[in-house]
């Protein structure tokens, strides 16, 4: 397995736990999907051997430079300088010195070269105060001597316009074949043979082991590797992959909000949590290395129907509940009797006055004027039993001219109750009356 990491990616000493979603995703939608985990040292997840995953974050390609070599650089051409940290040297000055197109690089200085080439007019001579960059083993810096004669020495790159690249890293190679040359990006740690440049700048062949960039580049000469442009202008090269002279530096955005280009993804040990970082096309499909303590939008949506069905289900039931409490309540209130609390109770006594017969009277029916339905206006002798006394309270009681006498009295002394059940059809009403005595003749 190849560990080596992309230019500029760090490691933090931070532990994590997370797990990989079950579906493959491009990082866009796996930023979705989950909250990711960002930029960690280690991180622990279940069952992750060899399984590659987005986490969170993102890279942007600085533009390529070409090592040329260490020159020292006449001061006329020297411009703005910068101090830069270690391990961020090649991209710090990249950035610094945007607007042009040589830098010169130093441990940790930065300047920017106001150089249209290189020539006996722009440099005064070669220098051998190079190594590797402090952090960086993939870039070359100059470094001053004891005698401080060194100050403007630097390691000079020049920017280069690379029209055609394959795959993703931070150093070129070139692939030659059938007469076709594709410059591929690749990890810098990737073994190849270098491609050198001899005294008269042409490509030289070196017959020495394949190797990673740097040490590569220590296998050639003092001329160092071939020039992207040479490489551009030669013909009958020899087949095979060579590394040139060519790097670029990676900007890691964490937590990125755009729609980036590319991405970092992550193999994780099962033994030590271990992370291995690779830089891939956003566009591919991989699981996301979610947060353990995050759950995703499709389980949030899930559960916020539940809850909003389990609340909608609640107030239903306690409406039911209510209106069920109120029809009973109205339907025992509507059987239950009404008591009259007060004692003041009402009479319709009835007197009627004692008359002596006459013989006029013989031929009169006696009963006639005894009975009256009130409720009709007429005798009850007509239809009913002549005995009887019927009164109905509940209409209004008709009076008949000079034979009935009413006399209604408030029976305040009686200690009586009327209880009047409003289910019933009709109330009674006592009625006290006399009956007319029959005066013997």
């Amino acid at each position: 397995m190849n560990t080596a990491y992309p230019h500029g990616l760090k490691r933090m000493a931070e532990i994590s736990t997370g797990y990989f979603s079950d579906r493959n995703y491009t990082w866009k939608a796996a930023k979705d999907r989950c909250k990711m985990i960002g930029l960690l040292d280690k991180i622990q997840v279940p069952d992750s051997e060899g399984q590659l995953g987005w986490v969170d974050a993102s890279v942007e390609y600085s533009p390529w430079v070409e090592y040329t070599n260490c020159f020292y650089v006449r001061p006329e051409f020297i411009n703005k300088h910068k101090r830069v940290t270690y391990g961020d040297q090649l991209q710090q000055c990249m950035h610094y010195c945007e607007d042009y197109n040589y830098i010169g690089l130093q441990q940790s200085n930065c300047s920017c070269l106001s150089l249209s080439g290189i020539s006996n007019n722009t440099v005064k001579s070669a220098c051998n105060q190079k190594k590797t960059c402090q952090g960086d083993k993939y870039a070359y810096c100059s470094y001053r001597s004891n005698d401080n004669t060194s100050q403007n020495n630097f390691v000079v790159y020049k920017k280069v316009n690379v029209s055609r690249q394959f795959r993703i890293g931070n150093c070129l190679s070139v692939t030659i074949s059938q007469g076709q040359k594709n410059f591929i990006a690749n990890p810098c740690g990737t073994k190849f043979k270098p491609l050198c440049s001899g005294q008269n700048l042409k490509p030289i062949y070196n017959d020495v082991p394949r190797n990673d960039w740097a040490n590569s580049f220590n296998q050639c000469s003092s001329y160092g590797f071939v020039s992207y442009d040479m490489i551009k202008r030669s013909k009958n090269l020899k087949k095979g992959n060579f590394w040139l002279g060519i790097l670029r530096s990676s900007i890691i955005h964490r937590s990125a909000d755009a729609e980036p280009k590319y991405c970092i993804a992550v193999v994780i040990q099962n033994d030590d949590h271990q992370v291995f970082r690779y830089v891939r096309p956003c566009t591919n499909e991989l699981p996301a290395v979610c947060a353990a303590t995050d759950m995703s939008s499709s389980d949030n949506n899930i559960l916020l129907i539940v809850l909003t069905i389990t609340a909608v289900l609640l107030v239903a039931i306690i409406i039911a509940v209510i209106v069920l409490y109120k029809r009973r309540t109205s339907l025992r209130s509507g059987h239950r009797p009404s008591v009259v609390p007060n004692n003041e109770v009402t009479y319709a006594q009835v007197n009627k006055p004692t008359k002596e017969k006459t013989p006029d009277d013989s031929t009169r029916n006696n009963t006639a004027d005894d009975t009256y339905d009130h409720m009709e206006h007429h005798r009850l002798s007509q239809n009913q039993i002549p005995t009887e006394s019927n009164y109905d309270t509940m209409q209004s009681v008709g009076i008949e001219e000079l034979e009935n006498d009413y006399d209604v009295t408030s029976g305040t002394d009686r200690t009586k109750q009327i209880v009047v059940d409003d289910t019933a059809e009709y109330s009674h009403v006592e009625v006290e009356y006399q009956e007319i005595k029959d005066v013997p003749t």
